[in-house]
């Protein structure tokens, strides 16, 4: 009953993925119905994304709850977009902040894992309308980063270049023009497991300023 009615949208899963807890907020967030997700596995409950052709969302979540079971420690992802059903039948598009935390039982073993929530669409779409007005070609803004001898990148919450000058570009061996749109996982594998990444993550999710010096080799970077 106390998790029920807890204040934050959350739902419990058992090792296997399958739905056996859920709390109000959660419902009412994500516009589900308790009878229709209980007892079922949490990928069957998702509605997919038409947009979202390479199912990146899906993917992503199956990544993190799969670090989970494995690591038996707390993930938080990126921002992903994952629609919801609306009454009449149709998909409305949503971005989500989720937090996948493992509930231990006394010897160590994952007895549960809690799915955290947070609709952070209005931000998202906020966010982007100020990138696309402060960034574009034309803009003031873009031709004084454009002239920096430092490298400057911007990033949206799911770590897609919106906007990188060409200094980066140089330093990363890549062109601006390949860079911008794809997440930085992609563009440099094994980026993720650097040591500044997580910091990353944690700057675009707890809207914490850190700074850091830190080395990186690139041996496909130009001179």
């Amino acid at each position: 009953a106390f998790f029920t009615h807890a204040p934050a949208a959350c739902l419990v899963m058992n090792p296997d993925l399958l739905i056996i807890a859920v709390s109000e907020q959660y419902l009412l967030t994500t516009l589900t119905q308790r009878d229709q997700i209980l007892g079922r596995k949490i990928f069957d409950v998702l509605p997919g994304d038409p947009k979202d052709t390479a199912a990146d969302a899906t993917r992503n979540l199956r990544a993190s709850l799969n670090r989970v079971i494995v690591r038996r420690e707390r993930d938080m992802m990126a921002v992903q977009r994952y629609p919801v059903r609306l009454a009449d039948g149709s998909l409305e598009e949503r971005f989500w902040q989720s937090n996948n935390l493992p509930v231990l039982g006394p010897e160590g073993g994952l007895r549960f894992i809690i799915h955290h929530v947070v609709d952070v669409t209005r931000q998202m779409v906020a966010e982007s309308s100020l990138q696309s007005l402060a960034l574009d070609p034309g803009s003031a803004l873009a031709a004084y980063f454009d002239g920096m001898f430092e490298g400057v990148q911007v990033i949206d919450m799911e770590t897609r270049y919106v906007y990188v000058n060409a200094t980066a570009a140089s330093q990363g061996g890549r062109s601006a023009q390949s860079l911008t749109g794809q997440r930085m996982v992609d563009a440099y594998p094994g980026i993720d497991q650097s040591e500044f990444y997580p910091h990353l993550i944690a700057c675009l999710h707890l809207r914490r300023h850190h700074s850091m010096r830190n080395h990186l080799f690139n041996p496909y970077a130009s001179d």
